[in-house]
């Protein structure tokens, strides 16, 4: 049987419209971006990260925490987890982190889950992405200053198959990165 351009288009299409959707498949598992999120708020709502924080008594506020919700299933052995400049050509290497399969924590409702990590600027691997297996993290509101850029997060789900890759840039906002932020609201009842 020869193989024509119309036979290979439709194998080679869904990959491509599972990824433009947020998605990655294998034929053993699917994962997909739900939710890219901080501990942090500006006034407007939009979650921030920030390099430095200082609370409103002057004292260094804690670190960034970045929340990575999505939905995987099928047989999955990982999901690979990292960060990318919005205007970098590949993943940040200092924030990059892998979560097997019996470490994936629960987000509420079968085949949700999140991944917590601190985002910590000032060091390098393995420091700078720390799973945090704590379950909810508080989210602050700031004032942010010093725009420094934007991130985005990419998943890989790694099955006994293959892997695959998408990218949050596709259906969520990137975080904005602030060289200054003062945290204004530390209870807002809100948690990641």
């Amino acid at each position: 049987m020869k193989l024509s351009a119309k036979m290979l288009l439709p194998a080679l299409g869904l990959p491509l419209l599972l990824a433009a959707c947020g998605s990655a498949s294998t034929p053993e598992g699917t994962v997909k971006f739900n939710d890219l999120k901080t501990s942090y708020k500006d006034s407007a709502g939009n979650y921030v990260s920030c390099d430095n924080v200082t609370k409103q008594d002057g004292t260094t506020g804690p670190q960034t925490t970045v929340g990575v919700y999505y939905s995987a299933s099928g047989t999955i052995n990982s999901v690979d987890i990292s960060l990318q400049g919005a205007t970098a050509t590949s993943p940040d290497s200092y924030y990059t982190g892998s979560v097997s399969n019996s470490k994936l924590q629960s987000a509420g409702g079968t085949g949700n889950y999140k991944t917590l990590f601190y985002a910590d600027a000032g060091h390098p691997l393995p420091l700078a992405i720390t799973i945090n297996p704590n379950p909810s993290v508080a989210i602050q509101v700031v004032n942010p200053s010093n725009k420094l850029g934007s991130f985005y997060a990419n998943l890989t789900i790694n099955t006994a198959s293959g892997s695959a890759k998408t990218t949050s840039r596709l259906v969520l906002t990137n975080v904005q990165v602030y060289g200054n932020c003062t945290i204004t609201n530390s209870n807002t009842g809100q948690t990641l």
